[in-house]
């Protein structure tokens, strides 16, 4: 199990997020970045955090649940 993927991404205050399956567009005040999540991935939004979920409960989904979850934290950060 992924212990990285489970913890939740606390956004910051400058940035916006925009969700459009499967396009994840993340813009701060350095620029605009856009991030393509697979479909075994799946994102849930809140006002002040993003967590990242597995829709299969395989091995491959649980490695990218936590590459997905740095490569989102990483560009909001």
């Amino acid at each position: 199990m992924s212990r990285i993927g489970k913890l939740p991404i606390t956004i910051l205050s400058d940035v916006v997020i925009n969700y459009k399956m499967p396009n994840l567009q993340i813009q701060g005040k350095f620029g605009k970045l856009e991030l393509i999540i697979p479909d075994s991935i799946l994102i849930t939004k809140t006002d002040e955090t993003i967590l990242v979920c597995c829709k299969n409960n395989d091995r491959t989904s649980q490695a990218l649940q936590g590459l997905f979850r740095s490569l989102i934290n990483n560009i909001i950060i």
